[in-house]
């Protein structure tokens, strides 16, 4: 696809994630705007000597924490968002996590990367240059002339960033900020961001709104399906005990190879696979599970060795979830693996 000429407008940049491409939401944006002020009440009841007509700053990992009770909070996620502040040409610093009220700016970011601002009453932070910086949002592109003499950083979800920080890349990992920013501004040049601002768009809006609604719309780091198929697998009962547990383990790798293949395996060929290895007591291998499920997109597994137990039934579980995503249905699977696709697409040094 040609790519789309870049915009040199006045028009304030959308807030878009660096990572993932997507626009950042703000929480009078929510489908349901009342879920960011329940969100909001579960700090106000703890932290009852604070005025909540000022804003109140507490730890990073404890609103990341939170934000894992998805079934309370679905959306939250999606408003909850860290920035990349350009200090000077050469020079970047990672903010802490804040959240957007509203999409007209100048937007405001805790400075502390170890902390999150949970917005008072008032829709704008009691601004302390010490404590917080006032920024615009930079353009993925080609940042607007008109913005060219303030300070801008790079939008970046705070989910995306703690997913980005589970995936092992040489390339990325222990990376410079600048160097970051520019392997992905290179990527999203040649490449379509998943923004709703006719800047972004290639699809119909029709379509976007569909991908959005089913791709996007569910947090890529905190997947309820994987955190039910963890305590599923914890509950299974396993008697490791059969008559045909004495059959030779090449015997048992190619019963089992049959019943379910490496490749479009069903969900029915996974329940079968289950079935009989909890009936006959079997141990597969380590690689016979790596054959099949792509470790990559579940860093809530434990790596195993090739002497040390592998947890099939976890294995087996999470299988069931891969083997079903044929339809589109909103999951956080799937906003995963699209999220995961493009830093795994940054993996191969530049030319």
């Amino acid at each position: 696809m040609a790519r789309q000429p870049p915009s040199t407008s006045g028009v304030l940049p959308e807030p878009i994630c660096l990572l993932c491409g997507v626009a950042i939401r703000s929480t009078d944006r929510l489908e349901m705007p009342q879920e960011y002020s329940k969100f909001n009440k579960q700090y106000w009841k703890r932290l009852s000597k604070s005025d909540p007509k000022h804003d109140v700053l507490v730890s990073s990992d404890e609103v990341l924490e939170l934000t894992y009770h998805v079934g309370k909070f679905p959306r939250v996620w999606s408003c909850l968002c860290r920035a990349i502040i350009k200090d000077s040409a050469t020079k970047y610093r990672l903010t802490g996590i804040t959240s957007i009220q509203h999409w007209q700016g100048p937007f405001y970011a805790v400075n502390d990367p170890t902390k999150a601002r949970i917005g008072g009453k008032k829709k704008n932070p009691q601004y302390d240059n010490q404590v917080f910086t006032q920024f615009y949002a930079a353009h993925i592109k080609r940042q607007p002339r008109v913005y060219k003499d303030k300070t801008i950083g790079y939008f970046i979800h705070a989910h995306c960033w703690a997913l980005f920080g589970q995936v092992e890349c040489p390339r990325l990992n222990n990376i410079k900020l600048a160097k970051l920013i520019q392997i992905y501004r290179n990527y999203w040049r040649d490449n379509d961001c998943w923004g709703i601002s006719p800047d972004f768009t290639g699809p119909s809006e029709l379509t976007l709104s569909l991908r959005c609604d089913l791709e996007v719309s569910h947090s890529p780091l905190v997947v309820p399906e994987i955190q039910e198929a963890i305590i599923s697998a914890k509950a299974e009962c396993y008697h490791p005990s059969s008559v045909f547990s004495i059959l030779p383990l090449e015997l048992m790798v190619l019963i089992s190879g049959y019943v379910c293949h490496i490749t479009e395996y069903t969900v029915e060929d996974v329940q079968n696979l289950k079935n009989m290895l909890l009936g006959f007591g079997w141990e597969l291998p380590v690689w016979f599970w790596r054959s099949r499920l792509g470790e990559s997109l579940f860093f809530e597994l434990e790596k195993p060795t090739d002497t040390s137990p592998v947890d099939w039934k976890l294995r087996l579980n999470l299988m069931s979830l891969v083997a079903g995503q044929s339809k589109p249905v909103p999951s956080g699977l799937v906003n995963r693996e699209r999220v995961l696709g493009v830093m795994f697409a940054l993996k191969k040094p530049e030319p």
